[in-house]
């Protein structure tokens, strides 16, 4: 592809750049080699060369395919329950979409966590948390949606001109998940969106602040996380703004959509994506206390905000970068072609070394 008139590679070409590059340079060994072998009167062991390092260009280009190819995410259809290494089990699905973060019940939210279970297994930590609205519409996962290990990746949808995917990452060190939220804008001009966040806590009616980044029991704007829980067991630690970030929200709030219970976390944001640029916002969530070594104790909880804050990144919005894309697969019709073409290059490769050394 061209940049402002200069040849660059994209990422397609890249990934063919680091295939082939590889591959010659096996070639080129084998070459060198058997012609060393030729010159020293080894040519009884041009044959063994032939063999051994065949199989060696076979391996390596099996082994770039096979990385280059299965380097995607495996299509799968919600609902999905991820269970991580430390015992947390997430439950994700797309809900109706049908109301707003701050109204409507439990169909308000699109894609979202509906509900986690700690590693003691107390559960109902959620009732529907982690769903994005932009401009009061939510998102919802286009089918299918994509599963990495503890990663589940939805979209992108096309929301107020914007290209919106959402990933959940869940921890296998500590109780948490992160949310990253990418807006990328397609078109030449910058687009602003209003996007709001809503979490419903399980604890209902008796969700309670236990603390706030600003050390008090009041969570505001210029708050970066709050912990609540229910007095019992359900306790829910939710960061907006890591260190470094640039995005103060407009508003929060501790009421949002009904789910046998509006108590929550909330926050409005007003975002501008730059032209031909796409940017992320990043939030996270802790249930119980976070380390996985029980659910009771508020202060525990506390005290894990550090990883939970490290887990979560460096910064709720990154700089405007270039136009996002999706990574490239390789069709599999290509990779069997090349594979062909390289393996008939070899080939030339060892007759041509071989015929040199033979007359050596």
């Amino acid at each position: 592809m061209t940049v402002n008139g200069r040849f660059v590679l994209d990422r397609m070409g890249v990934a063919f750049y680091r295939v082939i590059h590889k591959i010659v340079g096996n070639i080129n060994g084998i070459g060198t080699s058997v012609r060393r072998a030729g010159k020293r009167g080894e040519g009884n062991m041009i044959d063994s060369f032939r063999k051994t390092n065949l199989a060696a260009i076979s391996g390596v280009v099996g082994t770039v395919f096979l990385t280059a190819a299965g380097a995607q995410a495996a299509p799968v259809s919600l609902p999905q329950t991820v269970i991580t290494g430390l015992g947390t089990t997430w439950f994700v699905q797309n809900g109706a979409g049908s109301g707003t973060a701050f109204a409507g019940d439990c169909d308000a939210s699109g894609f979202h966590i509906n509900d986690a279970t700690s590693t003691t297994g107390d559960g109902d930590m959620y009732d529907d948390a982690f769903g994005i609205w932009i401009d009061d519409v939510a998102f919802s996962a286009p089918d299918p949606v994509d599963l990495t290990g503890n990663t589940i990746t939805a979209g992108p949808a096309s929301l107020s001109g914007l290209n919106v995917t959402v990933a959940y990452e869940f921890s296998d060190s500590i109780e948490a998940v992160r949310s990253t939220v990418t807006l990328e804008n397609p078109s030449g001009s910058a687009i602003s969106v209003g996007l709001d966040i809503a979490n419903n806590f399980g604890s209902d009616s008796s969700t309670t602040i236990v603390d706030t980044s600003s050390g008090d029991t009041v969570f505001t704007t210029t708050d970066t996380w709050v912990v609540t829980w229910d007095t019992s067991s359900e306790i829910n630690t939710t960061a907006i703004t890591t260190p470094g970030g640039g995005l103060t929200p407009d508003s929060v709030t501790d009421t949002v959509f009904n789910c046998a219970g509006s108590q929550g976390f909330g926050a409005s944001y007003t975002v501008n994506v730059p032209a031909a640029s796409s940017l992320s916002l990043v939030f996270s969530g802790g249930i119980a206390e976070i380390d996985g070594d029980d659910d009771d104790d508020p202060t525990e909880a506390i005290a894990g905000i550090p990883s939970l804050l490290s887990f979560a990144g460096t910064g709720s919005t990154t700089a405007p970068s270039g136009p996002a894309e999706p990574v490239p697969a390789i069709p599999v019709g290509l990779l069997l072609m090349l594979g062909t073409m390289v393996g008939y290059l070899g080939s030339l490769s060892l007759r041509s070394s071989k015929r040199s050394a033979g007359k050596r």
